[in-house]
């Protein structure tokens, strides 16, 4: 596979994922889609801005584009970050362990690798967050003709951000501190919570404007 998920044509990256290869796995796809989310509220908040007349608004929608496409940089490297968390851990596993001092190596490597693929995931998370407030801001800004790409952007976005959170869930059996366990089930439970929330309030208030006449 090419060094970054996104050198990828669409077919082939749907190809990858269909194998038996473990990588692109839960976490890289679900930040795939999440990613082309928010590219969903992008596009819909530019198309807007052509069409805005008014000074203000067409401020404040500029300002939300660049906030979000600062955003989509950051969603497009957590799923290539995900396929690294999981080599890495992979690189850690075959680790030599003949001898007490190359099994204790072994060992610390092997825990940190589960740190590091335990954080990934909830960072990727935390910054999907980000994205679908920004799609709680959009709603105000965007033309009611592509409202609904503002729909499907935060419903994909919710949907990117628990199946990214699924590999938190996996991972935190095998950390050996508890209170890092606690910590980030703690993160994991907030983040998904308030997705749920923000994504809610973007759903029924896009529901809202397709309704009316």
């Amino acid at each position: 596979m090419k060094s970054s998920l996104w050198e990828l044509q669409l077919s082939e990256f749907c190809e990858c994922t269909a194998s038996a290869d473990p990588t692109p796995g839960g976490g890289s796809v679900a930040m795939v889609g999440a990613t082309l989310g928010l590219g969903l509220v992008i596009m819909a908040l530019e198309i807007s801005l052509n069409k805005e007349k008014d000074l203000p608004r067409a401020s404040m929608t500029r300002a939300l584009v660049e906030r979000a496409r600062q955003l989509l940089s950051e969603l497009r490297r957590h799923a290539d970050e995900d396929i690294i968390a999981f080599q890495r851990y992979m690189e850690a596993l075959r680790l030599p362990k003949e001898g007490d001092e190359q099994k204790a190596f072994r060992q610390k490597s092997i825990s940190e690798a589960v740190e590091h693929a335990t954080r990934t995931p909830l960072r990727a998370a935390q910054d999907t967050l980000k994205g679908i407030e920004v799609a709680v801001a959009a709603v105000e800004l965007t033309a009611k003709n592509v409202i609904s790409d503002v729909g499907a952007g935060v419903a994909m976005m919710e949907a990117g951000l628990r199946g990214v959170l699924l590999n938190v869930t996996i991972n935190l059996p095998y950390l050996s501190d508890q209170s890092l366990v606690e910590e980030f089930s703690t993160q994991k439970r907030d983040c998904q919570r308030l997705a749920t929330e923000r994504a809610s309030l973007v759903s029924q208030a896009v529901e809202d404007l397709l309704s009316m006449k």
